[in-house]
């Protein structure tokens, strides 16, 4: 397997064309597999499902959203999370290019590189959610840390893979980030 080195920063749209470029060249010349690290985050490509699609794991693990759900709820609290929010809508706005200081590195590139697979393999051009479904969930983490719902019924709607898509929440007082509309 060869690797290669990791891409600059990116948002969502340049992250779908660098991934769809990765695998299209991987084709002409012949090779089977390749890798990008960065830290303990791996992305092995091609993956299966759509040109552009990888395998992604954390410290050898192929991580589900529920335990990111479950990471944002556990870093949550009443005094951070606006901030939480804040940095979410940022990063799903702006990916890697998002300048809100909340997110150590590491954290930032796990959930652009989760969303970004979401992105290429459920467009939302073509009438899917995209990365928009994943950050309505994590939104949803904090909104448990809030008292607004339980965290199992956010894990619930976040495993909800062959049900219809779960109604957003109606919450009265907040103002609910871009991707919650």
């Amino acid at each position: 397997m060869m690797k290669s080195t990791p891409p600059p920063k990116m948002d969502y749209e340049e992250g779908v064309a660098y991934m769809i470029g990765c695998c299209e060249r991987l084709r002409e010349e012949g090779v089977t597999r390749q890798s990008l690290r960065m830290g303990r985050l791996v992305i092995e490509y091609p993956g299966r499902k759509r040109p552009g699609d990888y395998r992604m794991t954390w410290a050898g693990r192929v991580l589900n959203h529920d335990e990111i759900v479950h990471h944002l709820h556990d870093h949550t609290t009443p005094e951070n999370a606006r901030e939480m929010i804040a940095a979410l809508d940022d990063l799903y706005r702006e990916g890697l290019k998002g300048t809100h200081p909340f997110f150590i590195e590491e954290l930032k590139e796990l959930l652009f590189w989760i969303t970004l697979q979401e992105e290429i393999n459920y467009p939302q051009q073509e009438r899917y959610a995209g990365r928009k479904l994943s950050y309505q969930r994590f939104y949803e983490a904090v909104l448990a840390k809030l008292g607004h719902l339980d965290i199992d019924e956010v894990v619930e709607r976040t495993n909800n893979d062959y049900g219809p898509r779960p109604p957003l929440l109606a919450i009265d007082g907040i103002e609910h980030p871009s991707f919650y509309r």
